[in-house]
């Protein structure tokens, strides 16, 4: 077996997260797999109450009157951030007697110190799999869940499938096992469904996000290969439903979900807060325990603007 060997630099961990922790943290938040499709509204600690207007726009025949027939309706919505710590002890001692001992400084004082490449790679482990964690909290998320990652706020599915005034793109009612045989009918179904003003060009328009789970992805694309529609190609990587320039967007907080949204960009609000000393990212010795600490901390919370602009559809949910 081949042996790998080190060369080194014995600086702590503590130094790189000092160095890093602003960026570290602010990429954690915005660059999970659902904030670049959404608004994200930073310097939140605890509620915050937000406010959307939609308004009409009535053509009247012009005369020598005036007779105001158009009207502009104020909503609000609370978006609450949940608290979220994560924790972990780090003793390099105990990494005496494994391969990783390798990786150690000489010297009992080198049995302390964790060296920076490391530090660099354990950090971006840790927080790539933080941030998948938050894509499931994202949509999976409910106050009343028993799972200790997914009780720390509610997510988009809880409110979305509650929302009456969702649109429905289950219109046949489909109940049973979606597969490569029957998803390019419920994705037609729920397409169909898109009400017009969401349409790209429509006066309400925007960018369509069609957000999927990977299997119902991969459903599609061998559903297109086995009809032989191979002219229908992503672009700069990107598959969109064919025929259209719908994004479809796959999401590890969909998986096993059986559901799908479509909604514009930036009708969901992501809330952090990054502006608080509660929002932090920390590693530091304790000469107390010998022992490395490890501490990250932020808030997050997740809602929607319009829920008229949210098409849904749920296996055997109407």
């Amino acid at each position: 077996m081949k042996k790998h060997s080190f060369n080194v630099v014995t600086s702590g961990l503590t130094a790189y997260v000092d160095e890093n922790d602003t960026q570290l943290l602010y990429q954690l938040q915005m660059e999970s797999d659902l904030a670049p499709f959404a608004e994200v509204r930073s310097g939140i600690k605890g509620t915050e109450r937000l406010h959307f207007m939609t308004t009409t726009a009535t053509f009247q025949t012009d005369a020598c009157s005036y007779n105001a027939s158009d009207s502009t309706t104020f909503t609000e919505k609370d978006l609450t951030v949940g608290k979220i710590a994560v924790m972990e002890d780090i003793c390099p001692k105990l990494l005496q007697g494994f391969w990783a001992q390798q990786i150690l400084a000489a010297g009992s004082r080198g049995e302390e110190a964790i060296p920076q490449e490391v530090a660099s790679a354990w950090m971006a482990k840790k927080l790539n799999l933080v941030q998948k964690q938050i894509n499931v909290a994202d949509w999976q998320g409910n106050t009343g869940s028993g799972s200790a990652n997914l009780n720390k706020y509610n997510g988009l599915l809880l409110e979305i499938f509650a929302d009456g005034s969702v649109v429905d793109g289950n219109t046949s009612d489909a109940s049973t096992t979606t597969t490569s045989s029957n998803i390019l009918a419920r994705m037609e179904e729920m397409y169909l469904a898109i009400p017009e003003d969401l349409r790209a060009g429509a006066p309400d328009g925007g960018t369509l996000k069609w957000f999927l789970p990977q299997a119902y992805l991969d459903m599609y694309v061998i559903a297109l290969r086995d009809a032989n529609l191979f002219h229908y190609k992503g672009e700069e990587g990107a598959i969109k439903y064919y025929g259209t320039n719908i994004d479809l967007v796959p999401q590890v907080g969909l998986a096993s979900q059986n559901k799908m949204v479509i909604t514009t960009t930036d009708n969901i609000v992501i809330g952090v807060d990054l502006e608080s000393d509660e929002d932090t990212l920390e590693v530091w010795y304790s000469k107390d325990d010998r022992t490395n600490h490890s501490l990250l901390a932020f808030k997050r919370g997740i809602t929607y603007k319009y829920s008229d602009y949210i098409v849904k559809w749920g296996l055997g949910t109407s």
